[in-house]
């Protein structure tokens, strides 16, 4: 990092992410490299007093990228006193709670993207991040501990949002609905891993596969029981193969000629002769293994 900051004096951009820099090296980029204007130091052991650092003496810092290092509140009010102008700001994996996003929220109303995953976040501070930061069109909050009315807050109060991961929280159907009909301008939504069953499920799909816009959209590892896709389908990962599929289903469910799927696909194994044939035979049409029956050639 000293190497970087007595060198590289011009620099505007500058990603570190996942290194050792510490609080030492954070102090040293931010004192020699006054023209940045977009840093990632994620993940590089940086406590509060690399933190006032950089937020003293980067006055020219629009993004700024702190996941998983050593911030607390303290490190906050330093970012919210010396840099209210950022857009950006990335801090998941610092467990801040709701006490810091009221620290964020109060004082960075200019922010367009923000990330707290893993930041001990609940209903409360998603309900501040909602009250206090409109201009957001990224927000990221995966792995907390937020629920339906974390969820409808931000439906209701930032309309602007066009990405939104909110996975591994505790959102029902109630949080999925509301956010489906109050966000129309949303591309990309993670809802993985939740709680939300199949009517949340059915509100989600049936909003994403009319919106031309869609680029994303995570639902595994929900609550779904009668939804007319397998739940294979529903956990997979690409987004245009499971509307596809939900459109195929709804086409079917809509005429009357939606069928059961109650299919299976195994692999049997198993060295020479010894009964894999018959084991299918038995499991496909329940027909007992015949002793005389001749090895399959």
């Amino acid at each position: 990092a000293q190497a970087i900051a007595n060198r590289l004096i011009s620099l505007t951009r500058l990603d570190l992410n996942v290194n050792h820099i510490g609080d030492a090296g954070a102090q040293a980029l931010a004192e020699h490299l006054p023209s940045l204007t977009s840093l990632g130091l994620g993940g590089n052991g940086i406590g509060d007093a690399g933190i006032r650092s950089i937020s003293k003496c980067l006055s020219a810092i629009t993004s700024l990228n702190l996941r998983h290092n050593d911030a607390s509140e303290a490190g906050l009010w330093a970012i919210a006193e010396h840099l209210p102008w950022l857009t950006m700001l990335t801090l998941g994996g610092n467990p801040i709670g709701d006490s810091g996003i009221r620290v964020i929220a109060d004082h960075l109303s200019m922010l367009t993207w923000l990330s707290l995953g893993a930041s001990n976040v609940g209903d409360t501070g998603a309900q501040i991040i909602a009250a206090h930061l409109p201009l957001l069109t990224s927000l990221h909050l995966w792995d907390n501990q937020i629920g339906d009315a974390g969820a409808e807050a931000i439906a209701h109060n930032l309309p602007l949002l066009k990405s939104l991961g909110l996975w591994s929280n505790r959102i029902g159907d109630a949080g999925a609905m509301a956010l489906v009909e109050h966000l129309s301008l949303l591309s990309s939504l993670d809802l993985s891993n939740n709680n939300i069953g199949d009517s949340g499920l059915r509100a989600v799909l049936n909003t994403f596969v009319e919106r031309e816009s869609t680029q994303s959209l995570q639902l595994f590892s929900n609550k779904p029981s009668k939804l007319p896709i397998p739940i294979e389908t529903l956990n997979a990962s690409d987004t245009h193969s499971l509307l596809a599929a939900w459109r195929r289903a709804l086409a079917a469910e809509q005429a009357g000629e939606l069928q059961p799927l109650n299919e299976a696909k195994m692999l049997v194994l198993g060295d020479e002769a010894v009964g894999k044939s018959s084991l299918v035979r038995y499991l496909i049409h329940n027909i007992p293994r015949d002793p005389d029956h001749r090895k399959t050639p």
